[in-house]
């Protein structure tokens, strides 16, 4: 797996704390989690849930980049 994440979503509590995030990589669909979840310790997001968070992404505005092989 490739492993280069372009986009990381950070949450913060009422007091401006970090409390969490996602980094995902869009090649590969690798994701790191804090706190750690079930998609980040199977190894990743499957085909399908790759393709629903790059349509997020997308909606939200946010730029989806991709290395061509």
């Amino acid at each position: 797996m490739c492993y280069f994440p372009r986009n990381c979503f950070i949450f913060y509590n009422n007091r401006n704390e970090i409390i969490g995030f996602y980094e995902v990589c869009l090649e590969c669909g690798r994701m790191i989690s804090i706190p750690e979840c079930k998609v980040s310790l199977k190894g990743g997001l499957s085909g399908i849930g790759l393709k629903e968070f790059e349509r997020f992404c997308t909606s939200a505005g946010i730029t989806v980049q991709k290395d061509e092989p």
